[in-house]
């Protein structure tokens, strides 16, 4: 008897309990998962749109091209890296008729634009936040991307910094570092769309700088190392850095943020084939 009542299903109450259960799981999950699946699909559609305009101010600046105009290689652009809105949004340039001197971005109809360290408003909005991380009532010296996820100044200033709408990731950066200066008014911004949070220390990466005090951008290779903090862990940073030669050689009046990008592009290529 008390075997065949042991190998009885489940009653009526437990099935109904069972299925409520399952019901509240899903009712939570489905939320959250759309939700992390928008957010990937604008990061993407973000990503996409900073690549798009990194190459065409590549090919503007290239004198074979030109002639051409940012939306006329936008097209071409979009073709030749295969970049696509996810949530089938359309890709212009704006504002219309744009030029390279004048300033453009790429845009899409679904998510809009993302904040771009070359816009002066939105790059002193972001120098400013990142002036004010402290440690408790200490200002910090400097603020690194590999703190963010760590009890830091770091995870402070991009919660400030998102708030703002400033997300970094979405604006190409995938590491950074803000620095301040030995004098008045100087800090430098450094950022990459490379990756260094696994990097062996002792690796070099191309990184972008923007220097708030001279009000220009050019290129430099960082080598990677690890900094240890006591309240905080251990992360990579960026460490010595070497100028990008055919970047910091030209005059100060061209270490604009356009031709930054083509020299990071190239030294981005130079970086993968000796990677090979």
């Amino acid at each position: 008897m008390k075997q065949r009542e042991k190998n009885q299903g489940f009653t009526l109450a437990e099935l109904l309990i069972v299925i409520a259960i399952i019901a509240v799981l899903v009712a939570v999950s489905i939320p959250l998962f759309t939700n992390r699946l928008k957010k990937a699909r604008e990061a993407t559609c973000a990503a996409n749109c900073k690549t798009l305009q990194r190459h065409i101010v590549a090919e503007l600046l290239d004198e074979k091209d030109a002639g051409e105009t940012p939306e006329t290689l936008l097209p071409v652009m979009i073709e030749k890296d295969d970049a696509k809105c996810p949530s089938e949004g359309v890709f212009s340039i704006s504002p219309s008729g744009a030029t390279l001197e004048t300033g453009f971005k790429v845009v899409c109809s679904k998510h809009g634009s993302v904040p771009s360290f070359g816009d002066a408003t939105q790059r002193e909005k972001i120098l400013q936040i990142l002036s004010e991380a402290k440690n408790g009532d200490k200002l910090v010296s400097r603020v690194d991307s590999g703190a963010a996820e760590l009890p830091s100044a770091a995870k402070e200033a991009v919660a400030t910094l998102k708030k703002a709408g400033f997300d970094f990731e979405k604006m190409g950066a995938k590491s950074w570092s803000y620095v301040r200066g030995k004098s008045e008014g100087e800090a430098f911004l450094y950022w990459s769309t490379e990756d260094i949070s696994d990097r062996e220390p002792g690796t070099t990466v191309p990184v972008m700088r923007y220097n708030q005090k001279t009000g220009t951008y050019t290129v430099w290779i960082a080598t990677v190392t690890k900094k240890t903090e006591d309240t905080v862990g251990t992360y990579n940073v960026y460490d010595s850095y070497a100028g990008y030669g055919e970047s910091i050689n030209q005059s100060k009046d061209k270490q604009t943020y356009e031709n930054m990008l083509q020299f990071y592009e190239k030294a981005l290529k130079e970086q993968a084939s000796k990677e090979q």
